[in-house]
């Protein structure tokens, strides 16, 4: 790769290894100015000090601490090109942790207390078939409930007072409920 340094006329011309009174002008002069845009000429000080410029904006930039600020002190975000963005109104679900409960799954059907939500979130330790009715039975075949993986996560709409039975696929788990309040 070669190598170009102005001369004093101002023209690019190769450098020729001299390091000196000839080399400052590729250099720049301490007291040199850092250009007015990204792309025009300058010296290596002048270069240098524009790059300064340009991290001291972009730190300015980043909130003086991270964590919970008003809606003026925080850094703007935005979507990324290819997320899907949720639908006006929408937000995130409140949970009632309160009325939370937790089915033990094995090889016979068993059941929750009535639900007094028409949402719950459901999450199944190991792989199971979940089904909610007024006195459900949840059977392996698949006829009465839903499969869930093990770590699945689901939201489903119930009817309020209805109960959730959850029954294993082939191991032992639980079935952990929480209403959306």
């Amino acid at each position: 790769m070669e190598l170009f340094v102005r001369d004093e006329d101002g023209l690019m011309t190769p450098w020729n290894g001299e390091v000196g009174i000839g080399a400052s002008a590729a250099i720049g002069a301490v007291d040199e100015t850092a250009p007015a845009g990204d792309t025009a000429d300058s010296g290596l000080n002048g270069r240098l000090q524009r790059i300064a410029q340009r991290l001291t904006s972009l730190i300015a930039l980043v909130p003086a601490s991270l964590g919970q600020k008003t809606k003026a002190a925080s850094l703007a975000v935005t979507w990324a090109s290819d997320q899907d963005v949720p639908a006006k109104g929408q937000t995130t679900r409140a949970l009632d942790y309160t009325n939370g409960q937790k089915v033990t799954v094995t090889s016979t059907s068993a059941q929750s207390s009535a639900i007094t939500a028409t949402e719950v979130r459901l999450y199944a330790t190991k792989a199971m078939f979940v089904y909610s009715a007024a006195e459900p039975t949840a059977t392996a075949a698949g006829n009465a409930g839903f499969p869930m993986a093990a770590g699945q996560t689901e939201y489903i709409q119930i009817t309020s007072g209805h109960k959730i039975a959850a029954i294993r696929d082939t191991e032992d788990g639980a079935l952990f409920i929480t209403p959306v309040a």
